[in-house]
């Protein structure tokens, strides 16, 4: 898998709803947002350290991740990440591995939205920025990326 920095084309669905602040501890905002698709609205959690300075950014693809019957919580990772400088936007969703194929293609749509939405309104380093999401082989990876809007080529 090759990352390469790519455009993301404007599309009519996935626009993002209005943003509210939910609440403010340990100087970090957690605010409420959401992206209308094509199947229906997805709501995002995003997390954001206190400062003015451009900070990296994580976007986590589904809310929580189901191996094997059990749950990992992505939304407590998030908020690690954010306690250590980074904001994160975690997108709503259960993720049951191994990833489908429909995982897979809602995913790098979702992605480039919330990428999108943290660089417009989440004042990120788009220098700095990693996704943590399903690949298309069944496993869910990390892509670290020097664009806030990654996309992903097979090698």
């Amino acid at each position: 898998m090759v990352s390469v920095t790519t455009p993301v084309a404007r599309a009519t669905i996935c626009q993002p709803g209005k943003v509210s602040i939910v609440g403010h501890s340990d100087a970090i905002t957690y605010m409420r947002t959401s992206f209308v698709e094509a199947e229906g609205k997805v709501e995002a959690s995003v997390l954001r350290p206190d400062g003015e300075e451009r900070i990296p950014a994580v976007i986590i693809s589904y809310s929580a991740i189901t191996p094997e019957n059990k749950t990992a919580d992505m939304f407590l990772f998030a908020q690690a990440l954010a306690r250590a400088g980074a904001a994160a936007i975690v997108l709503g969703g259960t993720l049951a591995l191994p990833p489908s194929e429909n995982n897979t293609e809602r995913t790098h749509h979702l992605v480039g939205c919330a990428a999108e939405w943290l660089v417009q309104n989440a004042k990120i380093d788009g220098e700095r920025v990693a996704t943590i999401a399903p690949e298309s082989s069944g496993k869910v990876g990390v892509m670290l990326t020097r664009s806030a809007v990654p996309a992903v080529i097979p090698a």
